[in-house]
């Protein structure tokens, strides 16, 4: 199942959260005006560098699915972003929207944006056809908007159909003196151990680089065949096609309403993908209506976890 996720971002007290043929990320402009090259960064979303934030709008439905981002920009022209204008995609089927995160990676003052397209390829099987493992984009933000002449594809060993990026978030993390991005990207239909559509989620750390802007590394793929992740790994459960970050960059909320639980079909579970202050893995946890924590019981059908979200520490 892919599940599209809301992103939001609170500023000065107000939150604006907008759902638009997929995904949004957005914010209200505040009153303090942080340009591209200020160390002020109050400011978030701001993707032209006016100062105000904007409004990015995932549509991965346009076009017969090939996909854009609308960028609502509050200081120059609102444009819709492709694919085909980054040099990235295979056109038709690519879903290039179906995800969207913001964030000052290369902390330049200005907003970046990341776009995910669950069906986009980059090869070709031995039979000629397209393999469609999907690919997530980063792009960069500066003054008069988003920069299509660089853009930095994640690295990933997914395959056909593994739906890599179906599911996206972003998270800022302290590390040291400054500030580093873990973007957790799932690929709920992943073959784990000879079960087809599994599911598993990586984690990358974006790192600001002075001389290629951010050093993008992939920090792990876990799954729940992993030592330190409670259950194990089925067929159809689509690990990984529900996420929520948790503040703070401990960790990532990962909602499996396909989930088993004992005999019960698709009764549902959440997992929290824990993390420590450096962004090393640390022991999982679960939940499901079977737990005595969880009010109610689980049923069949109940698909607990659908959808997951988290504000504030653990």
């Amino acid at each position: 199942m892919r599940a599209n996720a809301v992103s939001r971002t609170v500023v000065g007290g107000t939150c604006l959260v907008l759902a638009v043929g997929g995904v949004v990320a957005g914010v209200v402009a505040p009153a303090t005006a942080a340009p591209c090259g200020s160390e002020d960064f109050t400011t978030r979303g701001d993707l032209d560098g006016d100062g105000r934030s904007d409004v990015v709008v995932g549509m991965p439905w346009r076009n017969d699915s090939v996909g854009g981002v609308d960028l609502r920009y509050t200081g120059s022209p609102s444009r819709v972003l492709t694919s085909g204008q980054l040099g990235v995609g295979t056109g038709e089927g690519d879903g290039f929207g179906a995800e969207v995160a913001v964030g000052d990676l290369d902390l330049d003052g200005c907003a970046d944006l990341v776009v995910s397209a669950p069906a986009e390829g980059q090869s070709e099987g031995s039979d000629g056809e397209g393999v469609n493992e999907g690919q997530v984009h980063i792009v960069f933000g500066g003054t008069g908007g988003i920069d299509t002449s660089q853009v930095i594809t994640l690295p990933h060993d997914s395959s056909n159909l593994d739906h890599f990026g179906a599911a996206m978030v972003m998270v800022a993390r302290a590390d040291g003196g400054t500030t580093v991005h873990d973007l957790y990207v799932g690929a709920p239909d992943a073959e784990v151990g000879g079960d087809a559509e599994a599911g598993e989620v990586f984690c990358y750390t974006i790192t600001p680089d002075p001389t290629s802007r951010v050093t993008v590394a992939l920090a792990e793929v876990r799954d729940q065949d992993d030592a330190d992740v409670p259950g194990a790994a089925e067929r159809g459960d689509h690990f990984g096609g529900v996420l929520a970050a948790v503040d703070g960059g401990e960790g990532v909320l990962v909602g499996v309403p396909q989930e088993d639980i004992g005999s019960l079909q698709d009764a549902g579970a959440v997992w929290f993908l824990r993390t420590g202050a450096t962004g090393t893995a640390l022991a999982a946890q679960s939940w499901s209506q079977d737990d005595t924590t969880v009010p109610g019981v689980a049923e069949a059908g109940d698909a607990f976890g659908a959808a997951v979200g988290s504000r504030g520490g653990w």
